[in-house]
């Protein structure tokens, strides 16, 4: 879950990590650079701020060992 969405200042991405996996996150623009990646995240909720960001739509992924999430943000 990511709230909210589209975001102004910051956002929150909520996911089940009930395995306590350990994930990294990449944040992704639309031609597929790659503008953020953040390791060694083991809790389920992450605080994204706009200012690494410019408005536009990104693609937010968050990758274990065992599984990968994937999401849609827009930044106005």
């Amino acid at each position: 879950i990511i709230y909210p969405n589209p975001f102004g200042e910051v956002s929150n991405i909520e996911f089940n990590n009930k395995h306590s996996n350990t994930y990294t996150l990449y944040v992704y623009n639309l031609v597929g650079e790659r503008i953020i990646k953040e390791d060694n995240i083991t809790n389920n909720r992450i605080r994204l701020e706009r200012s690494e960001l410019s408005p536009g739509t990104y693609f937010i992924e968050l990758v274990s060992a065992s599984e990968s999430l994937r999401a849609k943000v827009i930044i106005e």
